[in-house]
Order: structure tokens, then sequence, then C-alpha cells
């Protein structure tokens, strides 16, 4: 992947919509004397590839100082550097990097790891196949992806491993990017892909322990729960979270809803005539109330965005 550092590219909106893990100079397997076992990388290709990360964000990113400052930022990176170690793994050096990319607090510069990862993931991948939600710092399952565990859906659950919630999850949303300070888009994250995440980092392992409170009673208990294949589990997540990308309207009782799930004018070319019409059958059919509904959005085009307020 190469990438090229010009003036005229600092100003852009979107900077980098992945970085992803490695560059040409960390691709396990290379020939030579100091060649590492597969899957590990040399401390010098990890550090080549966290000094070329560094320059991407600190030369080209518009404003990487809007929520974080130069210098804590730069102690963060450094003592990271400082961490490397030889013989680490992708999972290692995303571990280690993403939370720093985060603090960027830009939606748009996030890692996402190697296609080769993702196809091993694919092929023989094991994770946690359960849902677990996420509501005001405590945890529930909200779905059974064939865990066989009997654990109730509604459960609370209060630890992993031994590790309670509260400790696992902030290091979760530590690593997710997300604009601002804003938290609800980690969070839905989690909740969606809760058992993606927890490979992310804590890695795979053959079971978890969870220890659980019971909704009807409010008993505790500790649960052996053993992982599923990644395919097997996924595919069922996705099932219950169908997406589309097009506007859509309805109104009830004078209440209306208008669903706008992205700003990409290419999802809906036909925007400003949706909005039009829209807002038109609101006013002739005298509806008061309106709910916009922007939840799941990840932005896209500034014009949409404008047709979109202009009726407001």
């Amino acid at each position: 992947m190469t990438y090229k550092r010009t003036a005229a590219f600092k100003p852009a909106l979107i900077l980098l919509c992945a970085l992803l893990l490695f560059s040409a100079s960390c691709q396990p397997g290379n020939e030579g004397p100091d060649q590492q076992p597969a899957g590990q990388f040399s401390l010098e290709q990890l550090q080549a590839d966290f000094t070329r990360l560094r320059g991407l964000l600190e030369d080209n990113h518009p404003d990487p100082y809007r929520y974080e400052s130069a210098a804590g930022l730069a102690a963060l990176f450094d003592s990271a550097y400082g961490s490397l170690r030889d013989g680490m793994t992708e999972a290692d050096f995303y571990r280690l990097v993403a939370p720093l990319v985060a603090r960027c607090h830009c939606g748009h510069t996030q890692l996402r790891h190697s296609a080769s990862f993702y196809d091993a993931l694919a092929s023989a991948g094991r994770v946690l196949p359960l849902g677990i939600y996420l509501d005001n710092g405590r945890a529930f399952i909200d779905a059974d992806y064939g865990s066989a565990s009997g654990i109730p859906l509604g459960s609370e659950v209060l630890a992993i491993d031994g590790e309670p919630m509260a400790g696992i999850v902030a290091r979760m949303m530590a690593g997710i990017s997300a604009d601002a300070r804003n938290e609800s888009l980690k969070i839905r994250r989690l909740s969606r892909e809760f058992y993606l995440h927890r490979l992310f980092w804590h890695g795979e392992a053959p079971s978890v322990a969870l220890q659980v409170k019971n909704p009807a009673d409010g008993a505790e208990s500790l649960l052996q729960v053993a992982a599923r294949p990644y395919a097997q589990v996924s595919q069922a997540a996705a099932g219950r979270f169908p997406w589309s990308g097009d506007l859509r309207i309805a109104s009830d009782n004078g209440l209306a809803v208008l669903t706008v799930p992205t700003f990409v004018a290419g999802q809906n070319p036909n925007y400003r005539s949706f909005f039009t019409e829209a807002f038109r059958g609101l006013n002739d059919n005298g509806v008061e109330r309106l709910i916009i509904d922007i939840r799941g959005n990840g932005g896209g085009d500034p014009d949409v965005s404008a047709a979109l307020i202009a009726h407001l």
C-alpha cells in the first residue's frame, strides 16, 4: 500500500477511511536470515509500520489535535512505540495502535484488519456465540447464535473469564474510532458485533466463562460457553440487523418518522425530490411532529444533509 503526502491533501475531510494492517514492509514470510514464524513480525517491521502510521496521522490528518493536545498524543505514541516487541502478531499490533488512532476522534480515521486476517477468521475462526447488548453501563444477552448454553435471553453478563464487564467494554470502546466524543456509535457497534470485538481484544479461545444474572430471579451463576465458527455466528448476527440505505418516511396520527440511514448521494440519487415530496406531504397532511432517524448513519455527502436541513 502506497501513501502520497502532499500539502494539497491536508484539507481533505476524509483522510483515511481505513489503514489496512499491514503495509508492504510488514508481511510475514519474507525471506532472509531474520525470517519470523508464520504470522509474526520482526521488531524492525513493526517499527517501520508504526512510524509510517504516525507520520500519516501527524502530516496528513486535517485536525488531529482538536480533542487531544499535541503533547499528550505524542506521549501516547512514544509510549506505544516503546511497547513494540519482536514476534508480535497482527492482532497484537492492532491492540496496541487502534486506541491511538481512536484518540484522533475522527470516524473516518480507523483501523481494519488485513484481508488475510478475515480470510482465516472466515475459514476456521471461532467466536463467542452470543449477542450482547449494552445499556446504561450494563450488558445483557439479547441473542443466542447456537451456543446451546441454555442461558435465558435478558440475562445480565457480569463478567467474562473473571473480568468485570466494565473493564472489558472500556477496553473495546477505546479502540473504536468515532467523531468527536461520540459514545453512542461505539455502543451500537459493540451491541451488534460484540463477538467480533471480543475476538479482536482477547483473541480466540475454545470457550469462555460467563458470570450471569438470571432475569427472572436475579440468581447468579458461572457458565462455560463453547465458541462456535465465526461464519455461523456472523451470518446469524447479520440476519438480525438487515440494512437498507433507502430514504423512508412514514406517518401516523400526526407523527412522522423520516429515516435517513446514510448521506451518501449515490445510495439515493433522487434525494432532493424525495425530501421535497416528503415535506410537501407532511405539510399537506398537517403533520406537526417529525422524528428524523439517523441511527447508524455513517455520514456521506454534505449536499444531502444540506438538502434535508433546507426543509427544516
